[in-house]
């Protein structure tokens, strides 16, 4: 259960000493329109605002992702329709992204991907803009990309081979 489930909050900051944020913590609260994680912040969990993947009418637009974020479970903002922007800190240290992570965002325009990660699965995404030092890129990362505007990969010096299907 959530502890802030179906809640009608409209501003969330979270506490500096949070070193996780639990799976499924803030599932169907559709009034959020800002949430703040602060550094300190390591593991973003599984659906953290979706149950079974549809944040059904979030408001929520902007995700900012702390630096100190070292990685993001399967289906953390799966199916979260509000979602246009993603940032990640400068000075990230995020390594890598699970699969299904920002699957079916699918009005998500813009994300710059830090330096530090280094694999994105496939399914990683329904709809972004990467950057960083990524190595590997799989099959069908960009399945699904209806509302892709740019993708930039100029700074992904360590790319090489690029699969036959995004």
């Amino acid at each position: 259960w959530s502890a802030f489930e179906e809640c009608a909050l409209e501003d969330i900051i979270l506490p500096a000493a949070l070193n996780t944020l639990p799976e499924r913590s803030f599932i169907k609260c559709n009034s959020l329109k800002r949430f703040v994680m602060q550094e300190g912040l390591q593991t973003i969990n599984g659906q953290v605002f979706s149950e079974n993947g549809s944040p059904r009418g979030m408001m929520l637009s902007e995700l900012v992702i702390p630096a100190t974020v070292t990685s993001i479970a399967r289906s953390a903002f799966i199916g979260h329709t509000g979602l246009k922007t993603v940032v990640f800190a400068e000075g990230s240290r995020l390594e890598s992204i699970a699969t299904e992570v920002f699957q079916d965002c699918i009005n998500l325009e813009s994300i710059s991907l830090p330096a530090a990660l280094r694999n994105l699965p496939a399914r990683s995404f329904s709809v972004s803009t990467p950057t960083g030092s990524v190595v590997e890129v799989q099959s069908r990362l960009f399945q699904g990309c209806v509302s892709l505007k740019r993708v930039d990969m100029s700074a992904c010096k360590e790319i090489t081979v690029l699969p036959t299907k995004m």
